[in-house]
């Protein structure tokens, strides 16, 4: 016999069984044989809506076993019985693996964050079983993985221009179920990085008195002040000070 399986989740597991029929004219019916957690025979287990392993299926050639737990992993096989009670060995041993999927979260950096030079971007992640690897991803694109907590990913900000851009994780485990975190918006900006000219003064002090509206490029861009200890510190706003904080960029020195 060739058993084969298809597995449908609601709030509970339940596994459809099917196999070829026994073609010997003294046949009596089947049995389906389950266990949790291991394989190693016999499949005795219990706690199936249908019943305690094995369930006897009268003659036909396929079984529903309900009721199972997600966060464990089930195997089953099928015996044949003839007329007078003998029973054949197990069939193929199918295995239908754990269902709960690990959780994901990103903690690093915050939401609507700015950043620049080196950020570590941080993940935790947990799993019933175990989380066997944990990817990163920039804009949609996988840019890291690991499969070693703590799970981080150092991030050289400079290598990208200026922008915003959104980070997400995805969380792995052994059974192939998948979790993908939030997605986390920050905006990179490397002062040093840009090369202003005084026609991106002239834009800034446009869009300070309202003249202008602003890209989302363009705050990023220009939202360079207030500087607080030598250090830029964005607000969010393109305004007058920003203008002359990029002035002082251009001329290597304060502007009053």
């Amino acid at each position: 016999m060739s058993l084969l399986a298809g597995q449908t989740v609601c709030f509970a597991e339940t596994v459809s069984l099917s196999w070829d029929a026994n073609s010997e004219p003294n046949l009596g019916g089947y049995k389906v044989y389950y266990k949790a957690d291991s394989f190693s025979l016999p499949f005795d287990g219990v706690n199936a809506v249908e019943g305690a392993s094995p369930v006897d299926a009268h003659n036909l050639t396929t079984a529903t076993i309900s009721g199972l737990d997600l966060s464990r992993t089930y195997y089953f096989a099928v015996t044949a019985y003839n007329t007078s009670g003998f029973e054949s060995a197990y069939s193929n041993i199918v295995t239908i693996l754990e269902a709960v999927p690990p959780s994901v979260s990103l903690t690093s950096p915050v939401a609507h964050s700015t950043i620049n030079g080196t950020v570590a971007i941080t993940v935790t992640a947990s799993d019933n079983v175990g989380v066997s690897m944990v990817e990163f991803y920039r804009n949609g694109t996988l840019v890291f993985a690991s499969n070693v907590a703590p799970y981080t990913f150092n991030w050289d900000t400079t290598s990208v221009g200026n922008g915003s851009f959104s980070l997400m994780a995805k969380a792995h485990d052994s059974a192939g179920n998948v979790t993908q975190s939030d997605n986390v918006s920050v905006a990179v900006n490397n002062q040093n990085s840009p090369s202003y000219t005084l026609s991106d003064v002239l834009l800034a002090l446009q869009i300070a008195s309202g003249k202008v509206t602003p890209s989302a490029a363009q705050i990023i861009r220009f939202d360079v002040a207030p500087v607080v200890h030598g250090v830029s510190v964005p607000n969010g706003v393109v305004d007058t000070g920003d203008a002359i904080v990029l002035l002082s960029i251009i001329l290597g020195k304060p502007v009053l």
